[in-house]
């Protein structure tokens, strides 16, 4: 008896084919939304079968109580990472399911919180009227992945002035650093106020710092000296300073 093909067997049986998909891992952190979309990991499948949205099966790490979510519409996965969890990974079990229903194998996807920025709480700074103060960067902002991983994750922070001040102009440089010069007309001691943010290159924000700048006049510095003369004599005095 001749045995049947196995085309016999499959005979009327669905041929759609499973979506296969690689996993990804995308920055994330403390301060913006992180979306890995349907797009964002690759799948092969047949047209029929293209992923339309993302499930999690499983959270794999320690969230905090903060979980990632699937959000209705587009299928993606959101998080919104708290400050505790910065320099860990949130790993998840997923599967990319078709319009038809059709589901992928299992695959991981991570999101890497990243460092983010944060003020320096207490930055102030002392200027002379009408100079050149100049702020480091360091005085104003930290970040874990700038000051202690930078090589590694090739992290930098892009600064800017948010608000002036009434009595002068800051900016910043290209390293970093923020620059005042207080107007020339300015006399006696009086106190600025500068708003100043940071934003690194993950998109992670830091909180608008407040810079109080105390201007002052320059102090002249004289040298102690004397003349002689004689009871009812006038005699000039000549200041060294």
């Amino acid at each position: 008896m001749p045995r049947p093909f196995v085309a016999d067997f499959l005979a009327g049986t669905s041929t759609a084919q499973i979506p296969l998909c690689s996993g990804v891992v995308v920055d994330g952190g403390y301060g913006k939304t992180t979306v890995i979309t349907p797009a964002d990991v690759s799948c092969e499948s047949a047209p029929d079968t293209e992923p339309v949205r993302l499930e999690i099966e499983t959270i794999l790490s320690e969230t905090d109580g903060t979980f990632p979510v699937v959000r209705s519409g587009d299928g993606s996965i959101v998080f919104d990472a708290p400050a505790t969890l910065e320099g860990t990974y949130t790993i998840m079990r997923v599967w990319a399911i078709a319009a038809d229903g059709t589901t992928s194998w299992p695959f991981y996807v991570a999101i890497r919180n990243r460092f983010a920025p944060s003020a320096v709480a207490g930055a102030s700074v002392d200027a002379i009227r009408g100079v050149d103060t100049v702020i480091p960067r360091a005085a104003l902002f930290a970040d874990g992945d700038v000051d202690t991983y930078a090589a590694e994750s090739g992290d930098h922070l892009s600064s800017t002035v948010v608000s002036q001040g009434s009595m002068g102009g800051a900016w910043f440089d290209a390293a970093g650093d923020l620059h005042y010069r207080s107007l020339d007309v300015i006399h006696g001691s009086v106190t600025d106020h500068v708003s100043v943010q940071t934003t690194d290159s993950f998109g992670l924000p830091s909180g608008v710092l407040d810079v109080p700048v105390h201007i002052s006049d320059i102090t002249p510095g004289c040298s102690t000296g004397g003349v002689t003369t004689e009871a009812a004599t006038p005699v000039r005095v000549h200041l060294s300073c």
